[in-house]
């Protein structure tokens, strides 16, 4: 039998989630690992940054941290976030603090449902409205993220978007999850074999990776795309510069038809649903072993 002592001491969570004010802290092994920041001062909440079980950061860090390595372009992305550039006219991707746009949204958190940690993955759950510029609520958002130990590491994010009115989701380019990434990351590929922007851009698959080489070793981002999603497989908005995004709603953009139409309506009530996986690995895609790991997570 245990000591009473030790009986007494509580088990500590591998993963940790804590909350100080409007962003939210994970710490893995006791690592930090990523923050989710909201609140006030934020036009649309959003997860950075994005590190490797070894510590590598994987997004960029400027506009949050001031850095002359990184390119000073789009200061609208940040970290890991989840918008688009055109619901009902009104334009949630290219919104920052710094933008005075007429048609400019706004995300605002309001609520946290869950931020809890434990042996092996933890969760943070919130509520978002998506208002206009009157302060209109058009979508209400549950996002939820679960972050899971090991390596490598894997973030998996769960959408519901509701309708609070009529809207439509109007056929542009800029959406709808985006990642801004390290100007490391400079080799990408996806599951139907593409390289690089040239071959990657506009083009439909299961997910995409973009690979780099830093100091401490090579690393890379993933982003898995669950089969349940609307209109799978999604059409891929990804940069040489370094943007990796995720958008089924741009499709006269990707296929360079001005007779397509990839708008989507909702009528209020109406929900969608997207799920994603993030993996961060260490390593190029060849060694991180995508494809199996795209398997065993769309079989589950």
């Amino acid at each position: 039998m245990l000591p009473a002592i030790l009986l007494s001491i509580p088990l500590i969570a591998q993963v940790q989630i804590a909350q100080e004010g409007e962003h939210i802290s994970v710490q893995i092994d006791g690592k930090d690992t990523s923050t989710f920041y909201f609140g006030r001062d934020v036009t649309k909440p959003y997860l950075w940054p994005l590190r490797t079980a070894s510590g590598i950061e994987l997004t960029r860090h400027w506009p949050m941290e001031t850095n002359d390595k990184d390119a000073h372009d789009h200061i609208h992305h940040r970290g890991l976030w989840f918008a688009h550039s055109l619901v009902n006219g009104i334009d949630f991707w290219n919104s920052d603090p710094s933008y005075h746009k007429d048609n400019m949204g706004h995300q605002v958190v309001t609520g946290i449902e869950q931020a809890d940690g434990g042996a092996d993955s933890g969760t943070i759950k919130s509520v978002i409205e998506w208002r206009g510029p009157t302060g209109q609520v058009l979508i209400s958002e549950k996002r939820g993220f679960v972050f899971q130990k090991g390596d490598p590491r894997i973030i998996d994010v769960d959408i519901v978007l509701t309708a609070r009115q009529d809207v439509t989701f109007g056929d542009e380019k800029d959406g709808v999850l985006g990642i801004r990434l390290a100007r490391e990351l400079n080799q990408m590929t996806s599951s139907e074999g593409c390289h690089q922007e040239a071959g990657c851009w506009g083009k439909r698959a299961d997910w995409v990776d973009v690979s780099g080489q830093f100091s401490t070793g090579q690393a890379g981002v993933t982003v898995f795309e669950n089969p349940d999603n609307p209109r799978y497989p999604t059409y891929w908005h990804v940069r040489d510069y370094g943007l990796l995004a995720a958008n089924i709603f741009g499709v006269k953009f990707f296929t360079n038809n001005s007779a397509a139409d990839g708008s989507m309506k909702l009528q209020e009530g109406q929900k969608l649903h997207f799920r994603y996986r993030i993996v961060l690995h260490a390593g190029d895609a060849a060694s991180a072993k995508l494809p199996d790991l795209y398997r065993a997570w769309t079989l589950r």
